[in-house]
């Protein structure tokens, strides 16, 4: 996914084509063909048309035809496109839920295994984050095998053992994902046995395992659920016979512009086209995929450095970092509740007030 300043200016937004999906339409052969075509008819017009007169009008294209044409292909593009895109949002919201759903389920379980028993917040960890890799990084491959180099890189990162991958090498990557999650519900139950969690505890717990299962399976089913193939068969025919009658109709113009309107305006609908492909899948390697590599490593970093911070903050005052003029409680004027401000600044003290309750 690349990221612009939209307050560049148009000129420069215009210009900034490495990214974009123009020098993919140019080299497409279908562009080329009907651009090829164009020049022909446009160059060629005096030799087909102006020597025999009496073919001129059968000749001849009506552009309030073409206009009409072009008006309902335009609307198809669009619609398309708007679909596509939506279909886009909703897929980026589930998967970053997804994350979120997981960052909850650490947070509260750290919360949890404060006492010693840490040892199962890194193992469910680490689980997670293996479950997240095998989801996002080929959410689209989710009904074929996981390949050796996915369980090399996870080897890697220490996010799996030999023993785990001989047992899991065997399912589909859809299918481990799932084992895996069911192996940190797991290991919820037998931490709360432990750690002697109340039964609301370890359902709240299981209930956000299970929403993020959900989240995943959603995000799945939808990137499976494509277009069907008879409305992409009927858009592209309809992009097709566009580009044709406008090849056609430009091509008899008397203007040196002609080729350059056509040209320009075919540019556009097959970017159209192109952009919404790109869209319809956001698991890969185009400018506008999910950096589903960064958000896994983001997501690791930070599981890590809540699964290792100190057990409980510090209470003392004197144990906290300096800050000489943020006070790190701000008192609210609007309650009768006490307040305190901590580090007023040097030479000043601490203070604290306690409102008088009515009672």
């Amino acid at each position: 996914m690349i990221e612009y300043e939209p307050h560049d200016g148009y000129l420069a937004t215009v210009f900034a084509i490495s990214h974009s999906v123009l020098p993919r339409v140019i080299c497409e052969r279908t562009y080329i063909f009907f651009a090829t075509l164009h020049m022909v008819l446009w160059w060629y017009k005096e030799d087909l048309i102006e020597a025999q007169p009496e073919l001129k009008s059968y000749l001849q294209i009506s552009w309030s035809a073409v206009s009409a044409v072009v008006a309902m292909s335009t609307f198809f593009l669009i619609f398309y496109a708007n679909k596509i895109f939506e279909r886009y949002t909703v897929i980026y919201e589930a998967v970053r839920r997804l994350l979120s759903g997981m960052m909850d389920f650490v947070l509260e379980l750290k919360i949890h295994t404060a006492g010693g028993h840490e040892k199962w917040l890194h193992l469910c960890c680490r689980y997670l984050l293996a479950s997240a890799y095998l989801f996002m990084c080929h959410a689209d491959e989710s009904r074929e095998k996981v390949s050796e180099g996915d369980w090399t890189k996870l080897r890697i990162l220490g996010l799996i053992t030999e023993d785990e991958v001989e047992a899991l090498s065997k399912h589909l990557r859809v299918q481990a994902a799932a084992v895996m999650m069911h192996w940190a519900a797991r290991i919820v139950r037998e931490c709360s046995a432990a750690a002697g969690l109340t039964s609301n505890v370890m359902r709240n717990l299981l209930d956000k395992l299970l929403a993020i299962r959900e989240e995943s399976q959603s995000t799945i089913d939808t990137v499976k659920f494509v277009i069907p193939f008879p409305y992409f068969h009927l858009l592209n025919l309809v992009l097709l016979v566009k580009l044709l009658i406008l090849a056609y109709g430009y091509g008899l113009m008397n203007s040196i512009f002609a080729p350059v309107g056509y040209l320009v305006s075919s540019l556009i609908f097959c970017g159209v086209m192109e952009l919404s492909s790109q869209l319809q899948d956001p698991f890969g390697l185009d400018d506008v995929d999910f950096p589903t590599g960064r958000w896994h490593f983001e997501l690791m970093m930070t599981m890590n450095s809540i699964a290792h911070i100190a057990p409980d903050y510090p209470k003392d005052e004197t144990n906290l970092p300096s800050s000489p003029s943020v006070p790190l409680i701000t008192p609210n004027p609007s309650t009768r509740t006490w307040s305190k401000t901590l580090h007023r600044g040097p030479g000043s003290t601490n203070t604290m007030d306690d409102d008088d309750d009515d009672d």
